[in-house]
């Protein structure tokens, strides 16, 4: 029986802090990896979401990984974003990464995530992942987002994974899951795709899909930016069995509160999660707030309900 590599459980979208000359704000990202260390199992660093990954050059996604290297435990798994524009590009990153990683002569867990529908079509997917794997030799997570992909510079005609293409690509042991965003109906699929590999992770890419019918793997959460340890508690509690528990109905009752706060929070940053959880958290002090405060009336509004939230609930 395989035994999976990668982590179950809170997987943060982590902010990528920047000063205004663009570098990674090193301090800033240092006090974000303290705040959420104790409460995540998995970081996800420069996602194309809450990490703006999508607008950040190769440089500053190696020094995202270094600053990530210096100031976390060692022991909680790193996932860095390796997509590129290109299939050359992405391959082009990953060896950066791996250089950087074996002149840190770093051994704690690592793995690439990609959203290969962005450069790379259906056709020819298994063989591109056969040909990474044997370079990196790592765990590489997928990332299905059907509606960031039809707003990439080169929209394919097929914004998913085909569920036949996941089961070839599943093959290769290296690859060992999926950050899933999209209808249930294509989730049930690819987790009757995969279901040959016990190892293989099914995350919920949506905050809102997990808190209404949470996935067995965990969740990818910028709010976890804000509310770190009440997301990993409700994280936990959700991939836990409890109704046979002693005490079960106080802590579901604590769970549904909790749950409430969640999407109290998931409903006021929704529109725009990167610039407001940004602005919340310079609000908050832990990021520099030259770099993330508001201009326009409704966002900060928005941002001072998201603050007056975490306030209420001991977040700031």
């Amino acid at each position: 029986m395989a035994v999976s590599t990668v982590p179950r459980g809170l997987i943060i979208d982590l902010i990528t802090p920047l000063e205004p000359s663009g570098a990674i704000d090193r301090r800033g990202a240092q006090r974000l990896l303290d705040r959420i260390a104790l409460h995540v199992q998995g970081i996800l660093l420069c996602g194309p979401g809450t990490g703006d990954g999508v607008s950040l050059g190769q440089t500053q996604r190696a020094e995202m990984l270094e600053t990530a290297l210096d100031y976390g435990d060692g022991q909680t798994p790193l996932m860095v974003w390796i997509t590129g524009e290109t299939t050359e590009e992405t391959i082009n990153l990953v060896k950066r990464l791996e250089d950087l990683l074996q002149a840190r002569d770093h051994h704690g867990p690592v793995a690439w995530v990609d959203m290969p529908l962005l450069y790379h079509s259906n056709r020819g997917l298994p063989q591109h992942y056969r040909e990474l794997a044997e370079s990196v030799r790592r765990p590489i997570l997928l990332v299905n987002d059907p509606e960031r992909v039809k707003q990439g510079a080169r929209p394919l005609k097929r914004a998913n994974i085909r569920t036949g293409i996941l089961k070839e690509i599943a093959h290769v042991q290296e690859v060992q899951g999926v950050f899933f965003r999209g209808p249930l109906e294509r989730a049930r699929n690819y987790r009757k795709a995969t279901r040959f590999r016990n190892d293989f992770r099914m995350y919920d890419g949506d905050e809102a899909s997990f808190l209404s019918h949470p996935s067995r793997h965990g969740v990818l959460s910028p709010g976890a930016n804000l509310a770190p340890a009440t997301w990993g508690k409700v994280t936990a509690a959700s991939l836990e069995p409890t109704g046979d528990q002693p005490g079960y109905p106080d802590r579901l009752q604590q769970i549904l509160e909790r749950g409430r706060y969640l999407e109290a929070l998931r409903g006021t940053y929704a529109d725009h999660p990167s610039a407001r959880i940004r602005a919340a958290l310079a609000r908050a002090g832990v990021l520099e707030a030259s770099d993330a405060e508001p201009t326009d009336p409704q966002t900060q509004q928005a941002v001072a309900r998201l603050y007056e939230l975490m306030k209420a609930h001991g977040d700031a």
